[in-house]
C-alpha cells in the first residue's frame, strides 16, 4: 500500500506510521507532523506499546550534528518509571567524555525476564557519520531470541537472547517520542513505521528497498 506520495510500504500489523517525505503526513513547514494511520500528532500511549511479546520499527534516522552528551533517544518509549518499565528506547549516543561513541546506536528496553536490558546488538557495529541518513530496525519476538538490529537491509550482529514481555504495564505507562519532523540534538527522524508483529527478514528488506531511493541509496 502507498500512503499518498509517498512509496509501497507493508501494512500488515502496521499501527502508525509518521513520514515527513509525504504530505499527507508533514506539510513541509512547521514542527508538526501527522499520522498517515489516523492524523493523530503524536502516538501517544497505545496499548501495543507495552506488554510487548513482538514488535518491529523501521525508522529512517539522520545525525544532524556531532555532540559531547551522553545519548539521544530519537524513538522512546520511557513510561512512569523511566528505566524501570520502558518499551523501547533507541539510544543515539554522543562523544560523552571524549568515549568516542559519536554516531554508536541500540535499542534499549524492559523485559520481564531481564530487566532493564539491551533489547539488540549494534552498539560499536557501525557508526554514523554527520548528515548520514541510515534505516535502523528493531525487529523483536519473544519467542524467537529476542530482538536483532538491522542497518539498511542487513543484520547488525544476532540474537540477543533476551527474554520476557518488554514495557510491563505494573505501573503507568507514557506516551511514545519521536524525535520528527525537526531534530532534536543530533538527531532527526526522518520518517518510523510501527508494526505490532515481528515482521520477517524478507519483509524488513522489502520495506528497506520501497524507501531507500529517496535517500541516495
Amino acid at each position: 500500500m502507498a500512503f499518498g506520495n509517498g512509496p509501497r510500504i507493508l501494512t500488515n500489523g502496521l499501527v502508525d506510521a509518521y513520514c515527513s517525505a509525504d504530505l499527507n503526513s508533514y506539510p513541509g513547514t512547521g514542527g508538526t507532523w501527522y499520522s498517515l494511520i489516523n492524523k493523530a500528532t503524536s502516538p501517544g500511549n497505545p496499548s501495543w506499546a507495552n506488554d510487548i511479546t513482538q514488535i518491529t520499527i523501521q525508522v529512517w534516522l539522520q545525525k544532524v550534528s556531532a555532540g559531547t552528551g551522553y545519548a539521544n533517544h530519537p524513538i522512546n518509549k520511557w513510561n512512569s518509571n523511566y528505566n524501570v518499565n520502558a518499551s523501547f528506547i533507541l539510544y543515539h549516543f554522543e562523544n560523552y567524555l571524549g568515549n568516542d561513541a559519536d554516531g554508536f546506536f541500540n535499542w534499549y528496553g524492559y523485559t520481564t525476564n531481564n530487566g532493564w536490558t539491551g533489547i539488540a546488538d549494534s552498539y560499536g557495529a557501525y557508526r554514523l557519520s554527520v548528515g548520514q541518513i541510515a534505516n535502523i530496525v528493531l525487529q523483536y519476538n519473544v519467542n524467537n531470541g529476542g530482538g536483532q538490529c538491522w542497518l539498511n537491509g542487513a543484520k547488525l550482529n544476532g540474537r540477543v537472547g533476551v527474554t520476557g514481555i518488554l514495557g510491563p504495564t505494573s505501573s503507568a505507562t507514557g506516551d511514545i517520542g519521536i524525535y520528527g519532523p525537526s531534530a532534536a540534538g543530533t538527531s532527526q527522524v526522518r520518517e518510523v513505521y510501527f508494526y505490532n508483529r515481528e515482521l520477517s527478514d524478507d519483509e524488513i528488506i522489502a520495506n528497506y528497498n520501497s524507501t531507500k531511493s529517496r535517500y541516495g541509496l
